[in-house]
């Protein structure tokens, strides 16, 4: 599956300072089930939609890279934006923008956090959207349930049955997870468009032809992960990473 270019940020208002250094407590990824204001609840929060997902990726990542993500152990959180699908979906490119933003406004902003939110409502840019620190700072990766581009139906894309074998909202979640916390960098040797790598369609970081079919994480650790690199962020170093490495490093200007 080809990706289209990150969101980028233009709604004006100032992303929260880079204050988490400061904070006490671990570094945590908390899950959050997100409606537009006239949305329909699916309730993918309470029915363990959701808990399978996060169950099959920290099952994928962990054979992958040897440790597990730091999810927060809490229920998935519901919250319902006050705007309404279509404007929110308005906002084109920027859709993940606006959703963190109305979040932000109910209170989902806590220190050191970086929130995965499944938006069940639509986009006609891409299937999700993250930040990439530092060039686009924020704290959201999220999915667009219900988006639709070119031949694209979001909806369409399977979510683990089992809570062990990985599908592509799996995979499509940590990629998000990822770019948010700052992969893959402007360094690494076979990045391309804003974020990813060209080199391998397995990549889980990957964009380009032939389509994406991700199976592994950085595998010749070039780019992102066990790099032996110093000058820019890898994977291996990451604070939401449990166990803790050593050395543990929070995403660029967090």
């Amino acid at each position: 599956m080809n990706r289209p270019p990150l969101d980028r940020c233009t709604d004006g208002l100032p992303l929260p300072p880079g204050d988490d250094l400061d904070s006490v407590g671990p570094f945590v990824i908390r899950c959050v089930y997100a409606l537009p204001r006239d949305g329909t609840d699916r309730r993918l929060g309470e029915d363990g939609t959701i808990s399978r997902s996060l169950s099959a990726m920290q099952a994928w990542f962990a054979a992958q890279t040897g440790a597990r993500l730091r999810f927060a152990d809490e229920p998935v959180r519901t919250v319902r934006l006050p705007e309404t699908d279509a404007r929110i979906a308005d906002r084109g490119s920027y859709v993940r923008d606006r959703i963190e933003r109305l979040s932000r406004r109910q209170g989902f902003h806590e220190p050191r956090t970086l929130y995965a939110v499944w938006y069940d409502g639509s986009s006609t840019i891409s299937c999700g959207g993250g930040a990439w620190p530092p060039e686009l700072r924020g704290r959201v990766a999220a999915l667009y349930l219900q988006g639709a581009y070119d031949d694209v139906v979001c909806a369409e894309d399977r979510f683990s049955p089992d809570g062990v074998a990985p599908e592509i909202n799996e995979f499509k979640m940590l990629h998000e997870i990822l770019h948010t916390m700052g992969f893959v960098p402007p360094g690494a040797p076979h990045h391309t468009r804003a974020g990813h790598v060209g080199d391998n369609h397995n990549d889980l970081m990957y964009a380009g032809d032939p389509p994406w079919n991700p199976s592994v994480i950085d595998p010749y650790h070039q780019d992102y992960f066990r790099t032996g690199r110093t000058d820019i962020p890898d994977l291996a170093r990451s604070s939401f990473l449990d166990p803790l490495p050593a050395g543990a490093e929070p995403p660029p200007v967090w």
